[in-house]
């Protein structure tokens, strides 16, 4: 038997007869390493995954991952990929959560329909000019302040500043693509594919990713799919004609069709508004962070290459703030657009909405895998992770589609939410469902989730327990900085009245003080603290950041790299603060007590604290073994009671 016939029958979805064939190929090949015998192994394995022969194709898959070729060894690691997200999917199936057909709202009938914009048109005109000008400002700041650093007269420097900024601009817009296509290939194998390879998974995406780039005069975009378990969809490119269009493997996982097709639309949102150009830039300091952090990890105990990587990551993750911050306002605009223009080319906003539930419910379920894909992709992404515990979490065990609805009362209503968005660069998922939701009513369609009826019942919030004492908690809040401002602007007085360098220990009074007035207010005594679940702590409409709350909860400890998620019958949420690199983490700690208690049954007492992204600030840790226990609320005070030593030290000495 030939090989051409066994991958012909393959390529035709013949897989029985693909397996009969291949199987009769590998058993005759005289040479074991052979790129023919090779080629026959990884289609045979494709063609058992076809026949639904998952043990099989799983063997296979794990004796190619051990070959000596890098390129087979990485294409069966992405197969197991692939197997382990439709394993979790098929015991979500088990437990009832996926499988659950929860009520769906209906489409329109037709597509291509208009609809009246939840925000001002031209709000996404002026988020771009905002973001290119705070760009140019804040470039043209720094590169002023290293002129006159260097004593080159001002008004030269400002010459050299703007011009410096102009070439920095444009040549970061012009490689920013390349470079993410360049730590894509080498992170995570992105695949680009046809639109009949789309067609195949998604029918309904495939056409309407043809019909849209028809109708609005669009060059098709690159597809592309990364196989990740992690739902994900993100565009990026410098311009419409080399924009790419990237989904991971996850999306096709825990979305239907009809969603599947929104998602798409949704993107291509972003390539007919425009605006994906600038989002690159922030996205390939991202990717690079991320490649730089990949590389640290596989350089052993060489401490030297570490500290250089680390000071190298430090330098891009502050180029990258800077950036991300110039782009909050545009990087939440263009969100609200896409989902208009989706909502549009498709007639069906509904199943938008619930694509954007069932990704952070996707996003929750795989929180606790190694790959980096959803932090080098974040700014880029559909949705935002840190956003994704409450709606992935209730839609985990809610048992109607009206509890959903009320998880997103906090992001509609809480003061809280207001804020922390504006420090977000992604509008949060219940705002974004409530325009989704108007743009049903506009087309006469049930609303999903039963978000109608919740907005109509406003009035059962309890708006002064919403508002109390919010202003004097956001003081508490950010005490910290109010205490290093306070004293800055007292020093500065009294330093141009007296000309005293002590007037300088007053800086460092007003930031200790500032830190032990936040952490007093921050982390309330663990005397009093009392059982309870994941879902019952998130899904509170009133719940805030400060002060946290002490709390007890029970359930299994999962352990990834320097990230610590706690897991139980209702949910999922991360231990304490994630870093967002890991070889700052590596060079400070291994911390080995966590990972031999990966996976076992645990005890936490910490703070439950409800920001953007909900975390348990842990204490301590008890499991079978003994205790593990970190001093956050001790260390902390003890932080700020040295710096408000030194300063007056510095001010009595002076």
């Amino acid at each position: 038997m030939s090989l051409e016939e066994g991958l012909k029958c393959l390529r035709l979805k013949d897989y029985a007869k693909a397996v009969e064939l291949l199987e009769e190929y590998c058993q005759q090949s005289a040479n074991f390493h052979s790129p023919l015998y090779i080629q026959a192994k990884m289609a045979l394995a494709r063609a058992y995954r076809g026949n639904n022969q998952r043990q099989q194709a799983i063997a296979l898959a794990l004796e190619l991952e051990n070959h000596l070729d890098q390129e087979v060894s990485q294409w069966a690691k992405r197969l197991l990929t692939i197997f382990s997200a439709e394993q979790k999917t098929i015991g979500i199936a088990t437990n009832g959560i996926k499988s659950r057909s929860l009520p769906k709202a209906a489409r329109a009938a037709q597509v291509s329909v208009q609809l009246s914009r939840t925000i001002p048109e031209n709000r996404l005109i002026f988020a771009k000019l905002l973001t290119i000008t705070a760009f140019c400002v804040a470039t043209a700041s720094l590169f002023f302040v290293i002129t006159r650093l260097l004593l080159i007269p001002a008004g030269t420097g400002v010459i050299i500043a703007l011009l410096l900024t102009g070439f920095l601009g444009g040549l970061i817009f012009f490689i920013a693509p390349n470079l993410v296509d360049w730590t894509q290939k080498r992170l995570y194998r992105v695949r680009w594919v046809s639109l009949a390879e789309i067609k195949r998974d998604s029918p309904e995406s495939a056409t309407v990713i043809g019909r849209i780039c028809r109708e609005k005069r669009l060059k098709p975009p690159k597809l592309g799919i990364i196989e990740d378990g992690q739902p994900l969809a993100f565009t990026y490119g410098s311009r419409r004609g080399n924009v790419r269009l990237v989904v991971s493997r996850g999306l096709f996982t825990y979305l239907d069709d009809e969603e599947l097709a929104t998602v798409y639309a949704h993107e291509l949102g972003h390539i007919w508004q425009g605006d994906f150009a600038l989002m690159t830039i922030c996205a390939s300091f991202d990717h690079l962070g991320c490649y730089i952090d990949s590389f640290a990890q596989n350089q052993g105990n060489n401490f030297k290459n570490q500290v250089f990587l680390g000071l190298l990551s430090s330098i891009i993750t502050i180029f990258r703030k800077i950036l991300v911050f110039c782009c909050l306002h545009l990087s939440c605009t263009r969100e609200y657009f896409a989902d208009h223009f989706a909502a549009q080319v498709t007639g069906n906003p509904n199943a938008l909405a619930r694509a954007l539930v069932k990704i952070a419910f996707g996003l929750v379920q795989e929180t606790a895998q190694s790959s980096p894909l959803s932090l080098s992709t974040s700014v880029l992404n559909i949705a935002l992770e840190e956003d994704a515990i409450i709606a992935g979490n209730v839609y985990s065990i809610a048992l109607e589609s009206r509890r959903i609805g009320q998880s997103f009362l906090w992001d509609i209503y809480n003061p809280w939410a207001k804020w922390l968005e504006l420090h977000s660069h992604h509008p949060l998922t219940g705002k974004r469902i409530r325009a989704l939701a108007n743009y049903a009513r506009q087309m006469d369609l049930d609303i999903e989730f039963s978000l109608g009826e919740l907005l109509r019942k406003k009035m059962e919030l309890d708006s002064k327990k919403l508002y109390q004492n919010f202003f004097l908690r956001l003081c508490l809040y950010y005490a910290s900085g109010l205490g290093f401002m306070i004293g800055a602007m007292i020093a500065g007085f009294l330093w141009l009245k007296f000309s005293s360098w002590a007037a300088l220990g007053l800086i460092l009074v007003g930031g200790g003080l500032g830190i032990i007035i936040n952490r007093l207010a921050s982390y309330p005594p663990l005397n009093n603290a009392s059982f309870s679940d994941i879902f019952s702590l998130t899904d509170n409409p009133y719940s805030h950041p400060l002060p946290a709350i002490p709390i007890l909860l029970r359930g299994e400890l999962i352990v990834q790299g320097k990230n610590l998620f706690l897991k139980d019958s209702t949910g999922i949420i991360p231990l304490a603060s994630n870093y967002r690199f890991s070889f700052w983490y590596q060079i400070r700690t291994t911390n080995p007590p966590m990972t031999a208690i990966d996976n076992t049954s645990v005890q936490v007492l910490g703070w439950f604290r409800r920001d953007l992204s909900p975390r348990l600030e842990w204490s301590q840790i008890t499991h079978s073994g003994g205790n593990v226990q970190v001093y956050r609320r001790f260390l902390s005070l003890v932080s700020g009671f040295c710096l408000l030593v030194s300063g007056l030290i510095i001010a009595v000495t002076f």
